[in-house]
């Protein structure tokens, strides 16, 4: 018989309960993978509403801060100011039509305002009064800055948003049905040291950029953007106005843009190149006035008498001609080209018009400061579809009629003005109806029958040499200027108050031209209708600011731009030149309206390099 041994205790047991352990150990791995994998999906879900939350309210923001830029440029905003006040705080659940709340809405995020245990979301909108991250401009600090209150009273907008969301697995650990994720974000209005365009500031009226005939204008060098048309109107820049030219534009000289806040998706047929690298840019955001804190010259005393030149011999002694005529000096006397001698002018204050017809005019460095006007008989500067322009009756405080020619002396000036270059700064004491500009007449720049040595020859050198700044920047060779010019010359002051610096620190022509701020008559306006050649370095200046009661405001306009209600932007200027004529502005145009024609040719050349402070719209944080 066989025998069995009795097992040892618990093999039995054992055996039964083999693969147990396995199931339970599969079990509770199985449920930590499950809520591992539940917790991945809360977390992702997570971290796609923090993007989606931080996307919206940067959208939201850089919306907000763009229409605060444009209410501070005084542009006219749709539905009665888009929605809101600048530095009035609200939340979007009561505003939805705000421009911020728009912007978030259409990112996902409508405003319903939190809800307990529910998707929901908020979006609050306020204007902090500082940032760590954007200090206020100073005289230390005068870029990407904060600007005065004068300027953008409330520069800074911040959004808020809360995006609320329910939880799924990870509720199970921490209780809460639903989690609050918040983004923030802060932009600003801030004054910013850029190259600018030809700037023309009206902002409502038609026709603000305007030409006719066959020359029209064009555009050398410079920054990309080469123009801005402020204006909103449709025909803010006419479908059927003359030849634009930006071929030769932008840092490059390769080709240009032009901005316009109002007009036409496409450009006119005579806007060239059509395409690139010249571009329409429609629409584009108004761009600030940069000269807006420019003090206006202190009222001077009476011109002094000039200093005797001691190289020419004989030495002479100036003669005055008449009473705000000038002296009479002989050929080569400061630089006098004309062989029959000169009007050689001083600067200082000037109570009549100052006026240029069959002689040749030196003008000494200095700031002239012009307060009398005389009239033209028909020569009006002439706006075509006139639009808001229609002037009545033509004054000017400077006028260069029939044989003509300006040009700078070669007396060293003083001070300030060591280096040359004369400002021409044009007002009034008697207010609206006695205002006045510059005129040049279409006979203006030809000698007739004196004998006038070109620009180049008298004084000696090259004229782009000439022209350039004493240790300053060389004008770049893509500009065409000859060797030597006939015709007229001005040149800016390079130091001193009313002269400027490039971004390198060097030399440059500030202003040339410039008209009280306060003149807003429709018949003082600046006209150039010169005949022969010209060449103007430095800025003009040409933007009516103030209100239309004519209420002088102090040294600078009280803000960069004037609201509309403010009055203001009546300023114009025409160009126009006769067949054949080439001038050339080494400098910057700043005017409310502008309007070319005939069948010369206006260069106007930018320096790239010059950069002045305008409003700007920027995401901080």
């Amino acid at each position: 018989m066989m025998k069995f041994e009795k097992p040892q205790d618990g093999c039995t047991s054992r055996a039964t309960e083999r693969g147990q352990v396995s199931v339970f150990v599969l079990l509770a791995l199985g449920l930590f993978l499950l809520g591992f994998v539940g917790f991945a999906v809360d977390m992702t879900n997570l971290w796609f509403h923090r993007q989606t939350a931080q996307a919206a309210s940067d959208a939201a923001c850089q919306a907000g801060i763009m229409d605060v830029l444009e209410k501070d440029l005084g542009v006219p905003l749709p539905n009665g100011g888009a929605g809101f006040t600048p530095g009035t705080a609200f939340d979007c659940s009561g505003a939805a039509a705000a421009t911020p709340c728009w912007y978030a809405s259409h990112n996902g995020y409508p405003a319903t305002g939190l809800l307990a245990n529910a998707d929901s979301t908020a979006v609050a909108v306020s204007f902090p009064a500082s940032n760590p991250a954007v200090p206020p401009c100073s005289g230390t600090v005068i870029t990407n800055c904060l600007p005065p209150p004068t300027i953008a009273p409330f520069p800074l907008l911040q959004v808020d948003l809360t995006d609320r969301f329910k939880l799924t697995f990870a509720s199970l650990i921490s209780g809460q049905r639903t989690l609050d994720v918040k983004a923030k974000s802060v932009c600003a209005v801030v004054l910013s040291n850029v190259p600018v365009p030809i700037i023309i500031m009206n902002q409502v009226c038609p026709y603000t950029l305007n030409s006719s005939g066959s020359g029209g204008i064009a555009v050398l060098g410079g920054p990309p953007l080469s123009i801005q048309v402020n204006s909103s109107d449709p025909n803010a820049v006419p479908f059927t106005t003359g030849t634009i030219d930006l071929s030769k534009g932008g840092p490059n000289f390769d080709g240009s843009d032009l901005g316009t806040l109002g007009g036409y998706f496409d450009e006119p047929n005579s806007f060239l190149p059509q395409g690139t690298p010249s571009h329409w840019i429609y629409p584009h955001l108004p761009i600030s006035d940069p000269f807006y804190a420019l003090p206006v010259p202190a009222r001077p005393g009476a011109p002094p008498i000039p200093a005797v030149d001691l190289t020419v011999s004989p030495l002479y002694v100036p003669t005055p001609i008449g009473i705000g005529m000038g002296w009479q000096v002989p050929y080569k006397a400061w630089g006098c080209p004309d062989r029959a001698g000169c009007a050689e002018y001083t600067p200082g204050l000037y109570t009549t018009a100052i006026t240029v017809k069959q002689k040749t005019v030196i003008f000494d460095p200095g700031v002239y400061y012009i307060t009398g006007t005389t009239t033209t008989g028909g020569n009006c500067p002439n706006m075509p579809n006139a639009g808001c322009f229609k002037p009545s009756g033509c004054r000017f405080s400077m006028v260069l009629d029939t044989q003509s020619i300006v040009r700078p002396s070669t007396y060293p000036g003083v001070g300030s003005n060591a280096i040359g270059g004369a400002m021409f700064y044009f007002t009034s004491d008697s207010g609206l109806g006695h205002y006045g500009s510059i005129f040049v007449g279409s006979s203006s720049g030809s000698p007739g029958a004196r004998t006038v040595d070109e620009y180049g020859v008298t004084p000696p050198g090259n004229a782009s040499s000439l022209v350039k700044c004493f240790g300053g920047g060389a004008i770049d060779p893509n500009v065409p200027l000859p060797s030597t010019m006939s015709g007229n010359v001005f040149l800016a002051p390079c130091t001193g108050p009313y002269g400027t610096n490039d971004t390198a620190g060097l030399a440059a022509r500030g202003m040339l031209f410039w008209d009280d701020r306060d003149n807003g008559d429709l018949g003082g306006q600046p006209s150039m209708q010169g005949g022969g050649s010209m060449v103007l370095g430095g800025a003009m200046y040409f933007h009516h600011c103030a209100s239309k009661d004519g209420a002088h405001l102090g040294t600078n306009c009280k803000s960069a731009t004037n609201p509309p209600g403010s009055g203001g932007y009546q300023g114009f200027f025409q160009l126009q030149g006769s067949s054949g004529s080439t001038s050339y502005v080494i400098g910057l145009l700043i005017t409310d309206a502008l309007a070319t024609g005939g069948g010369g040719s206006f260069k106007l050349a930018l320096n790239p390099s010059l950069a002045y402070q305008i409003l700007k719209a920027e995401m901080v944080q």
